[in-house]
């Protein structure tokens, strides 16, 4: 047989050679290839580590530096001494005007540095001071403060460690900054004369006693040489130079251990434009030589000091490079010889081990496990020959137990879905069922052979059948793997079921057919149906209990019990009578037909009803009309197959009947019976309800009118007693109601009204005879005794219960709207509003009348007497509504 492809006739042994042999081969290209771009990354990636850790190291040194500098500037803005002598300078300057105090600066700032004796003796003022000599100390301690010195709120000199150059500092930038109540700190500067950096650091001074007022600035100008020498260190294992580039546009680098100074190249430019933290990239360096350079940021987003420069020539990266790939393809030459002999010598045991491999793999194929490895390979001292001899082994052992294992689970699983309370069924992708288990057949009836192959819709109504389908589908596509449906068994029954459906795919993804899990639930349905039935009964008793509580009427509650007859007993028409109380003669009277009300005046309500009644107390069928005078004739015209009527029974006396119609014959089961008792029980209690409420009524108009009569009697009393206000009582209720209605009473509120204003001089009745009809004028002594009248209509009426609300008037109706009133004196809309309305009444009838010590007032006096008065004795908008109400009534 020809053979075809790459190396056709050769052996495992030549393969495993040449295998090796390329594959090592191989291997040296893409090491080199590797090396090189490792090289070419790691000297990238140990530029930017070696940048960053400088960076990282001088920033963190210097920003603590400057913070560390900052707090000990904080802490002499701190000193109660130093604030006492800002105050002070302060104040000295404050007296001046502007222009005197500028005149005055210019002329110290014109003789600071001169020699002569008045210019001295100033500046040894200042510098003798004690905050200067503290300064002095402060410096000596730390010595990286170059100077130290303090300005007052007008930027003049108080206080420095050593003269400065000017005296007034108010026209510099860091002084107007820090004055604002800001921290200053400068970019890094270099002093050419001094070799050294400083940074400037100004901290304002707070007066927490001038609520928070700067009163001055503290100046320090630290040294930060020893910081940014340590960016031109380079390690000696390190190749390449570093440059500092400041933020004034200056390169700084180190040349034979000396510091060179130049602006900094464009290239350089470049690099700083482009980087914002950290940027890598090609340049010449300082010396104009061609190199790889790294440029990153020296400080944080508060405080830049510049940017450190490092680069490393590219002859240097060559160099290492070449050196690399010639080391490279040596060891790469060295490798290939010697696995390439290595090969040879293996590939003879691994070509034996391959053989018995082969031999062992086809007896497990068919089912041999007696085959074993021969001798040699068995008692090979090489561990890799004895391991996978050991894993064959224990493959061959595995593979035994698990194919016992399935056995036994087969067999298991067989027991399971035969003996599961369950119906289960497969079905193909075909839609033919290939297995059913013994439950299912129990389920249908039928054998499993009258079952199998055949499809499974057969099982299902043939009216479902069309709709089952698409929702079987739809359910399989959404993964819906639950539903509810109907089978036909043997017999025709329908049984409920629940279908729980398991799609099956094959090792590919392809449909194979579906598992599906039978579950008789028609015990369940008919269950649900029950409990369903007593909730809506229960419901419907609920109804009627609400309509009881909330009706005060026939009609509402005989509509709800009617209402239930027509949902609950599915009745097709019902009427209720309701008997007069102690009588059988019908005072109301409600039905239906089917969806239609029948009027009361279609019912029958005359006829001796107690003829149907006698002796009945539980549901009675009527099979003949002419039986009973309780149905209407359109009802009789409607040919029912079935009545049935049942008393409406309190207390074992007839308060009414219920009819109910059937066209077709029913059963009349417990439950039936149970329910449309509760029905007339229920109707039983709201007639009863309804009864009760009517009597209540009743009397109370027959207690309200008592009550009225009573209070019209002591009214009359009180007239006939004191002849002078015969007929005043009824004309000023008359009155004084009226104005009440307009004013918004009603109801019970306007029922109080009018009893308090009857009895409004009740308290007269406990005044001596003596005083009450004394003929002329009261003596201050008896007006004091005629002013308790009040008082004791309140002691008289208040315990009553009935006429607690009316005592605002009796009480209150002698205040006035000025508080000169009596008993109270109270004033204004402070006097009830019934009181306020009866007062303008009670003085209208009271002046329009005789009186044995007066003639009475013409109505346009009166008139004239109220308008007078309003904001006086009475309520202004109170006396324009009952004139108003006058004129409406033709009086005025």
């Amino acid at each position: 047989m020809k053979k075809s492809g790459f190396m056709p006739n050769w052996g495992i042994r030549s393969k495993i050679f040449f295998t090796v042999l390329l594959s090592i081969m191989l291997s040296i290209g893409i090491t080199t290839t590797i090396n090189i771009i490792r090289v070419s990354k790691s000297f990238i990636q140990t530029t930017e580590k070696n940048i960053s850790l400088i960076s990282d190291n001088a920033s963190r040194f210097a920003l603590a530096q400057i913070s560390h500098h900052e707090d000990l500037l904080t802490s002499i803005t701190m000193s109660e001494n130093l604030k006492a002598q800002l105050r002070t300078s302060n104040e000295m300057y404050s007296n001046l005007s502007d222009a005197e105090r500028i005149k005055q600066v210019m002329m110290i700032e014109e003789t600071w540095n001169a020699l002569d004796e008045g210019a001295s003796s100033f500046i040894e003022s200042i510098q003798l001071n004690i905050t200067s000599a503290y300064l002095r100390r402060f410096q000596t301690i730390h010595p990286d403060e170059v100077e130290i010195f303090i300005t007052n709120a007008y930027g003049m000199n108080v206080s420095m460690s050593n003269q400065t150059s000017d005296y007034w500092q108010a026209d510099e930038s860091w002084w107007q900054e820090t004055i604002e109540g800001k921290t200053f700190i400068s970019d890094p500067v270099y002093d050419e004369s001094s070799h050294t950096w400083a940074l400037i650091i100004a901290i304002p001074v707070f007066d927490l006693d001038w609520g928070g007022e700067v009163i001055g600035v503290v100046r320090g100008t630290l040294d930060i040489t020893s910081i940014l020498d340590s960016i031109f260190i380079i390690d000696e294992n390190q190749s390449g130079s570093s440059v500092f580039i400041s933020n004034d546009g200056y390169a700084y680098y180190e040349l034979d251990g000396e510091l060179e100074i130049l602006p900094m190249p464009e290239q350089f430019q470049a690099f700083v434009d482009q980087a914002e933290h950290t940027f890598v990239g090609e340049l010449n360096d300082v010396n104009g030589t061609s190199s790889i350079a790294s440029i990153s940021r020296l400080g944080d987003q508060q405080q830049s000091l510049g940017w450190i420069l490092i680069s490393i020539p590219r002859s240097e990266i060559v160099q290492l490079l070449f050196t690399t790939i010639i080391g490279n393809i040596i060891i790469g030459l060295l490798l290939t010889l010697l696995l390439g002999a290595l090969s040879l010598v293996l590939s003879n045991s691994i070509l034996t081990v391959l053989k018995d491999l082969k031999q062992d793999a086809y007896h497990l194929s068919i089912g041999d496990y007696s085959y074993r490895f021969s001798e040699d390979i068995i008692k090979s001292n090489d561990p890799n020959i004895s391991s996978l001899v050991d894993s064959f082994d224990k493959m061959k052992t595995a593979i035994q137990y698990r194919e016992s294992e399935i056995r036994t689970r087969e067999k298991q699983f067989r027991q399971l879905v035969e003996t599961m309370s369950e119906g289960l069924a497969v079905v193909d992708e075909k839609g033919l069922l290939t297995y059913v288990n013994p439950r299912l057949c129990q389920i249908l009836g039928y054998k499993s052979e009258e079952i199998l192959g055949g499809g499974f819709k057969r099982f299902f109504p043939k009216e479902r059948q069309t709709k089952l389908l698409k929702e079987w589908k739809s359910r399989l596509e959404n993964q819906h793997n639950t539903c509810e449906s109907v089978i036909v068994t043997q017999s025709g029954e329908h049984l409920d079921v629940s279908i729980s459906m398991k799609i099956q795919h094959s090792e590919d993804g392809k449909y194979t057919g579906v598992l599906a899990v039978i579950m008789d639930i028609s015990a369940r349905k008919k269950y649900e149906l029950s409990l369903t039935r007593k909730l809506n009964e229960i419901s419907g008793l609920r109804a009627i209990d609400t309509a009881i509580l909330e009706k005060n009427n026939f009609q509402g509650v005989v509509t709800t019990v009617l209402d239930q007859f027509k949902q609950h007993l599915a009745a097709d028409a019902a009427a209720i009578y309701v008997f007069k109380p102690g009588e059988t003669a019908v005072q109301y009277a409600s039905g239906y037909f089917l969806e239609e009300k029948i009027p009361f005046t279609e019912i029958q309500t005359d006829g001796e009803y107690i003829l149907h009644l006698s002796g009945v107390t539980e549901a009675r069928e009527i099979n003949s009309f002419d039986e009973s005078h309780l149905i209407c004739d359109a009802l009789r015209e409607k040919h029912f197959n079935v009545t049935y009527i049942k008393p409406i029974m309190i207390n074992e006396i007839y308060h009414g009947v219920v009819s109910i119609f059937y066209f077709d014959k029913i059963t009349l089961d417990e439950e039936w019976l149970n329910y449309f008792g509760a029905l007339i029980t229920q109707t039983a209690v709201g007639i009863s309800k309804i009864e009760l409420m009517n009597n209540l009524q009743i009397r109370n108009v027959e207690l309200k009118e008592a009550y009225d009569g009573i209070i019209k009697g002591w009214a009359k009393a009180l007239e006939l007693r004191d002849k002078e206000t015969k007929g005043h009582s009824d004309r000023v209720v008359e009155f004084s109601i009226k104005m009440a209605e307009r004013c918004g009473f009603e109801n019970t509120k306007l029922e109080a009204f009018k009893r308090g204003a009857l009895l409004h001089d009740i308290g007269k009745m406990g005044i001596p005879d003596s005083i009450l009809l004394k003929p002329g004028k009261l003596n201050n002594e008896e007006w004091e005794i005629m002013k308790l009248h009040p008082d004791l209509a309140y002691v008289l009426l208040a315990e009553i219960p009935f006429l607690k609300e009316a005592v605002e008037i009796p009480y209150y109706h002698h205040e006035r709207w000025d508080g000169s009133g009596y008993p109270s004196g109270l004033k204004g809309e402070a006097i009830p509003l019934a009181a306020r309305i009866f007062a303008v009444s009670d003085v209208w009838d009271a002046l329009t009348g005789d009186r044995p010590y007066r003639s009475a007032w013409s109505k346009e006096k009166t008139r004239e007497y109220l308008i007078e008065n309003k904001r006086v004795l009475f309520d202004p908008d109170l006396v324009d509504q009952f004139l108003d109400l006058l004129a409406d009534e033709g009086i005025i």
